[in-house]
């Protein structure tokens, strides 16, 4: 017996908190570490921490990272070693305060 998938409206306030979590997703950044292989994808929470956190990171690297220009993409930096995370997560703490870890 086959039976069709129902379908469901959805309510105002889920689409509403559905952009909201999309809208969100454009505050995340790759790293990827090519001594120890590690991969790691970090959300900023604002957009003010985001722009922070890249004009750290053009500091801290010498440059952008490489992109293809889509409005979509999300900013992937190739680090050499895994201490470059200390700095990261160092660079975090302080801007969110001590209370944080």
């Amino acid at each position: 017996m086959l039976v069709w998938p129902r379908v469901f409206a959805l309510s105002r306030p889920f689409l509403e908190t559905f952009d909201d979590v999309t809208a969100m997703s454009q505050f995340l950044m790759d790293f990827h570490s090519l001594e120890g292989g590690v991969h790691l994808t970090v959300r900023w929470k604002d957009e003010r921490e985001y722009q922070l956190a890249s004009a750290f990171l053009q500091d801290l690297l010498g440059e952008a990272p490489p992109s293809t220009g889509r409005p979509d993409e999300i900013p992937t930096y190739y680090v050499q070693n895994d201490k470059f995370f200390d700095a990261l997560f160092a660079f975090q703490r302080r801007l969110r305060g001590s209370t944080e870890k």
